[in-house]
């Protein structure tokens, strides 16, 4: 059996929490209206990196509409580290972005002062299954941190379900791998034209277009050695906030239909979190 896949927070104890620690009141740079969502934005971090969230859609869909809308920086999907994403602003720690209007002062306070550069790269299907194994990893795991430090969010064109009682992905400390069964023939990505391509009928060595941020695709640690498993094919114009800026304008107001939930299935026996 699954649970739901967004939590709806208990106003009564957590919202009430976040306005001890948030300022409403205070001015959160710029206050020039980009868009408006009717959906509210849990950005705890505990959530964001340990099961799909409207925010993490929302930005990871933005990525995906950018780069294949600049020539010769086309994806097949987006993926984004549940890290980028900030609670600590100038008016305090901040829970949620409220239904309503979204600033440019909302997506200054998520990402944060420094620019976050976006980048196509180019793997295959075999270093993908290793990306999203170590991602889910550290999910279900009792004696691990509360949340999975590594975890994804994902865009539209990519869904599957994890299963915690299986193997998860581990790298040892001499390098080596074990491979991960958590989303074993689960994983199923959308074609550009429509067709559903699966683990069973794809070729470890398919070529996979990706659009992240620089810094992921640099990485070294572990299974997100894309450094060496992947290439920089294209730099994106644009950075991560005007990206989603730009995405949310575009597609404002945001519902949930617009955020179109479901891409990550969480079993019963990966939530660390009740």
């Amino acid at each position: 059996m699954m649970k739901k896949l967004f939590l709806i927070p208990l106003f009564c104890v957590y919202l009430i929490a976040g306005c001890v620690n948030y300022n409403n009141t205070c001015k959160q740079g710029d206050s020039t209206v980009i868009g408006h969502s009717e959906v509210l934005f849990d950005l705890r971090p505990e959530l964001l990196r340990s099961r799909e969230a409207p925010i993490g859609n929302l930005v990871a869909d933005s990525l995906f509409y950018a780069a294949n809308n600049q020539a010769g920086a086309e994806a097949d999907f987006a993926i984004v580290p549940a890290s980028v994403f900030k609670t600590n602003a100038v008016c305090g720690t901040r829970d949620f972005i409220e239904r309503g209007d979204i600033t440019k002062g909302d997506l200054a306070a998520l990402f944060g002062s420094e620019s976050i550069p976006l980048v196509t790269i180019e793997t295959t299907a075999g270093e993908l299954k290793k990306i999203l194994e170590s991602s889910v990893s550290a999910l279900g795991d009792p004696l691990a941190e509360p949340e999975a430090i590594n975890f994804l969010q994902v865009s539209s064109q990519l869904s599957f379900t994890v299963d915690c009682k299986q193997q998860a992905h581990l790298v040892a400390a001499d390098g080596s791998e074990y491979a991960g069964m958590r989303i074993d023939n689960s994983l199923v990505l959308i074609g550009q034209k429509g067709h559903e391509i699966t683990l069973e009928n794809w070729n470890t060595s398919t070529p996979i277009y990706i659009v992240t941020t620089k810094a992921l695709a640099n990485s070294s640690e572990g299974a997100y050695s894309l450094a060496t498993a992947a290439t920089i094919v294209a730099n994106l114009e644009d950075d991560l906030a005007t990206v989603a800026e730009n995405y949310i304008t575009d597609i404002s107001p945001i519902t949930e239909e617009k955020l179109a939930g479901g891409r990550i299935r969480l079993l019963d026996n990966c939530y660390n979190i009740k």
